[in-house]
């Protein structure tokens, strides 16, 4: 009994461990996706000859990226409040929690 008791822990871990390092993986596929799509942007707007991306081809792709950064900007700012809000709340968990000891 003790044994098997040993291998479904030994089988819990191993399958705790894995999700991990699928959660890592995915984590870090994002990170490069990230780090590729500003080196695309910076390339883009800064070693482009003038005559490849002009006047309004350029505003308008700057325009866009705009946009898309600013859609972006709206959901971390809505993360950001959440945040904020969470530990406004947990503060005043614990100064209540003082307050009944």
């Amino acid at each position: 009994m003790n044994l098997y008791c040993c291998a479904q822990e030994i089988q819990h871990v191993c399958k705790c461990a894995v999700e991990r390092n699928s959660s890592q993986m995915a984590i870090n596929a994002r990170l490069q996706s990230f780090e590729a799509w500003r080196q695309l942007v910076e390339v883009l707007l800064t070693g482009c000859p003038a005559d490849l991306l002009t006047g309004e081809l350029r505003q308008n792709v700057i325009f866009e990226l705009l946009q898309d950064l600013l859609d972006k900007a709206y959901i971390i700012l809505l993360c950001l409040i959440g945040l904020f809000n969470s530990f406004i709340y947990a503060q005043d968990s614990h100064d209540a929690f003082n307050v009944i000891l």
